[in-house]
């Protein structure tokens, strides 16, 4: 390699690892936006404090400039709270686990559930996008929701949490479909055996509504009605708060949640 191009390299190597620094020192400026501006300085300031105190301390280890990466929002009183997701995302867990199915097969839902649930059940993940994720237990496969591979009557347990409102949005790279919706939960009845659980989450509000390109929402009785053939056993409603029943959710007056529906197919 010529002298030239070394140094050219090792320019670009410096410019980068500065690049690199200067974002870690401000990105945590990023969301004044969203937070008080003065709390948000104020706390920055606080982590310069504490870095002058940390570094004039017998046995602190010599930092450099470039290896600071401020988190000016982490000294909290208590730690991170729930979130609808969490919320929808334990409640089928903890299903799945009462019924301890053989093999469970998984439509998109959250990398977190369907990692949990490979824990203690062999598992089959299907996504649009597949899951690049490789544990022992799983198995990751690419596939549209509105022509799953699977054969009719064919599963025991099955799961698909805030999933079906995206369907035919195009939000995900999928093709837009209006009846994606209606499609996406025939597919979830038809591979469903008799007998056998389905629990399927959908964001649910007081009026029903379509947020381009992001999701639809739905009332709890339109949703369960897309099923035609199946039985309701179980609805739960996941707020940021905790998950609620119909009764206590209608007493809010229908505000944003996450249904979670636990439904079965009949014998024949």
């Amino acid at each position: 390699m010529s002298k030239q191009r070394h140094a050219a390299l090792r320019r670009q190597s410096t410019v980068l690892r500065i690049t690199k620094s200067l974002a870690r020192l401000t990105l945590p400026l990023v969301p004044l936006r969203i937070y008080n501006p003065v709390y948000a300085v104020r706390r920055y300031g606080e982590t310069i404090r504490d870095l002058w105190r940390y570094r004039t301390m017998d046995g602190a280890e010599p930092i450099r400039i470039t290896n600071l990466r401020p988190c000016i929002f982490d000294k909290t009183s208590t730690s991170e709270g729930g979130s609808e997701y969490l919320y929808q995302d334990t409640w089928a867990a903890g299903k799945i686990f009462l019924h301890k199915p053989a093999f469970h097969v998984d439509v998109a839902s959250t990398i977190y559930l369907v990692t949990i649930v490979s824990q203690f059940t062999k598992t089959l993940s299907i996504d649009f996008r597949p899951l690049l994720v490789d544990l022992p237990n799983l198995l990751c496969l690419g596939a549209d929701m509105c022509s799953l591979p699977l054969e009719n009557d064919s599963l025991e347990s099955l799961s698909s949490l805030s999933v079906v409102e995206h369907i035919g949005l195009g939000r995900y790279g999928d093709p837009l479909n209006p009846k994606g919706t209606d499609q996406a939960c025939a597919e979830l009845a038809r591979v469903l055996k008799p007998q056998g659980n389905l629990y399927v989450a959908v964001p649910v509000e007081g009026t029903p509504a379509v947020h381009f390109n992001a999701h639809r929402t739905f009332s709890p009785e339109a949703f369960c009605a897309k099923f035609p053939g199946l039985q309701l056993l179980e609805a739960r409603f996941a707020l940021a708060s905790g998950l609620v029943e119909l009764d206590e959710w209608d007493a809010l007056k229908r505000p944003y949640a996450y249904g979670c529906f636990h439904l079965t197919k009949p014998s024949h």
